[in-house]
C-alpha cells in the first residue's frame, strides 16, 4: 500500500538494549493518505527481566502485570505482518528501532531499516516549532488533548503522535510552494479536452473543459462555509451532495456556498470580520467586500441547508425558522449574520481550462452557533454531518479534498486555526498539476 504509514511507539524496561533492556509494550496506528483509518495494533510483552524504577515512573507498567503476557518472539510475526514494509513514523526513531532490532535479532527475524522511517523528533527540530520537541510540548503546541494521558503508553502515545505528525506535515507543506512552474503558456489559454487528456499527469476530479479557442471566463467571487461539529470527541463536518443534474460538479459532495450577490454588500451584520482574515482574502483590504463574502457564505448555507450562522429577533421562534428563502427572509425577519463567529481556512481559483470559474473563499465556523434545522434542497439533495477523518472517502472535487486535508493539519480545531492565520493556502491547477501557494 503505497500511501500507507504506521505510527509506532514502544515502552521499555530501560534506556539501552545493549545493557539487556527489552520492550514491554508496542502500539501502532495506521495512516492511509495521511488520514487515520482507525486500525491499530497493540500488545504488552513479558520482558523476562526486571524493569528499572525510572522506566516505571514513565509508563507505570509493573513486572507483575507482564508475567502472563507473551514474550517478544511470540508476537514478532504478527507485528511484522501489521507493519509490512510501510514507512514507520516514530518520535526519536533511533531509540525505538534500536530496541525493535535488538528483539528481532534475538528472535531470528529480519531487521527493520531505519531509512524507512520518518522521525518526528528530527522533523520538529527542523521546522523549529518551539524550544522543546518532546511529545507533551508538541501536543500543547498543536492544541492536542492530553487529558487521557496520565502516563506514557505505547498505544496512547502512537495515537497522539499520529496527530502531531499530521500537524507537522501541514507546517512542512507551508514551507515551500508545490509544483513551482512558470505561468500558464499560450497553449494553456486555448486548451481543449483532448489536449488535457494527453498532457495532464492527474486530471482534476469533477472537472469540465471549455471549447478550444473559446474565451477564458473570469473567476466569479464566491464563498463557502465549512461547519464543524464535535460529536463524542469525533469532529464532524457538514457536507452536501450536489444534484446529478447540476451544471457544475454534478454528484459531488461539497461545502455549502455560492456566488456573491449585490444584496450581500447591503446586509446588516453584527460585527466585521477579523482584520487579519480580511488581509488573506485577496480583496485589496476592502472591508466591505470582505464582509460581503462572509455574508455570502452564511446566506448560501442558509439557502442550501436551512442553517444560519447568526442572531435573530427573539420574537421569531427558532422552531419555525425556514431559512431557505435567503437574504430576503433574513431582512424581513431581522435575522442578522454573525461574522464574529467566523474563521478562515483558504481560497481557491478554478483553473483556466474550465468553462465555469470561481474565486472561492473558505470560511470555518462551529455548529454550536447555528440556528434552524437541516433541509435538503434542489442544490443539495443529501446533507449530513460526516467525520472529518472519513469525509475524503466520498466523491468530491480536489479542492474540497484539499481543504479537508488542511483542516486535518489543524486537527480540525478552530482555536488552532485562529492562531495560525499567517500562511493560508491558495489552491488551483497550472500546467496540469495542482498549484498551491501560501502567504
Amino acid at each position: 500500500m503505497k500511501n500507507r504509514k504506521i505510527v509506532l511507539d514502544v515502552e521499555t524496561t530501560g534506556l539501552n538494549p545493549k545493557e539487556g533492556h527489552k520492550i514491554v509494550e508496542i502500539g501502532c496506528v495506521e495512516l492511509y493518505d495521511n488520514i487515520s483509518t482507525g486500525k491499530e495494533w497493540h500488545t504488552y510483552i513479558n520482558p523476562e527481566r526486571d524493569i528499572s524504577e525510572k522506566a516505571i515512573e514513565g509508563h507505570g507498567i509493573q513486572e507483575t502485570f507482564l508475567r502472563d503476557k507473551p514474550v517478544f518472539k511470540e508476537i514478532a510475526e504478527k507485528f511484522l505482518e501489521f507493519i509490512k514494509e510501510d514507512v514507520l513514523v516514530i518520535h526519536n526513531a533511533r531509540f525505538d528501532i534500536g530496541f525493535l532490532n535488538y528483539e528481532l535479532n534475538n528472535a531470528d527475524f529480519p531487521l527493520l531499516d531505519i531509512k524507512n522511517t520518518i522521525d518526528t523528533l528530527n522533523l520538529a527540530k527542523k521546522l523549529n516549532v518551539g524550544n522543546s520537541a518532546n511529545l507533551d510540548a508538541l501536543c500543547k503546541k498543536f492544541d492536542i488533548d492530553l487529558s487521557h494521558r496520565n502516563k506514557q503508553g505505547a498505544l496512547v502515545d502512537a495515537q497522539l503522535l499520529a496527530k502531531i505528525y499530521l500537524a507537522l506535515r501541514g507546517i512542512e507543506q507551508r514551507s515551500f510552494v508545490l509544483n513551482r512552474e512558470s505561468n500558464s503558456s499560450k497553449s494553456d489559454q486555448t486548451v481543449d479536452k483532448k489536449y488535457i487528456a494527453r498532457s495532464m499527469q492527474k486530471t482534476p476530479k469533477f472537472s469540465s473543459y471549455r471549447q478550444m479557442n473559446s474565451k477564458i471566463p473570469g473567476p466569479r467571487n464566491a464563498a463557502s462555509l465549512i461547519l464543524l461539529k464535535e460529536d463524542n470527541k469525533d469532529i464532524k463536518i457538514l457536507l452536501g451532495k450536489r444534484s446529478s443534474k447540476a451544471r457544475f460538479m454534478p454528484g459531488a459532495w461539497v461545502f455549502p456556498g455560492g456566488v456573491i450577490d449585490k444584496k450581500d454588500f447591503k446586509q446588516n451584520i453584527t460585527s466585521s470580520l477579523d482584520p487579519k482574515i480580511i488581509k488573506k482574502l485577496a480583496v485589496a483590504n476592502n472591508f466591505n467586500f470582505a464582509n460581503a463574502l462572509a455574508v455570502t457564505a452564511i446566506r448560501e448555507t442558509a439557502e442550501e441547508t436551512g442553517l444560519l450562522l447568526g442572531k435573530f429577533n427573539k420574537n421569531v421562534p427558532n422552531k419555525n425558522l425556514d431559512l431557505q428563502n435567503g437574504i430576503d427572509f433574513l431582512a424581513s425577519h431581522n435575522l442578522v449574520p454573525d461574522l464574529s463567529k467566523i474563521s478562515y481556512l483558504g481560497r481557491a481559483i478554478t483553473p483556466t481550462f474550465s468553462p465555469i470559474r470561481f474565486h472561492a473563499r473558505f470560511f470555518v465556523a462551529d455548529s454550536i452557533y447555528l440556528k434552524g434545522k437541516i433541509k435538503t434542497t434542489n442544490e443539495l439533495v443529501e446533507i449530513d454531518w460526516i467525520s472529518v477523518q472519513q469525509a475524503r472517502e466520498l466523491p468530491m472535487a480536489d479542492v474540497t479534498e484539499f481543504m479537508i486535508q488542511e483542516l486535518l493539519s489543524f486537527n480540525a480545531k478552530i482555536s488552532t486555526l485562529k492562531k495560525r492565520l499567517d500562511d493560508r493556502p491558495m489552491f488551483t491547477w497550472k500546467n496540469g498539476k495542482q498549484w498551491i501557494t501560501r502567504r
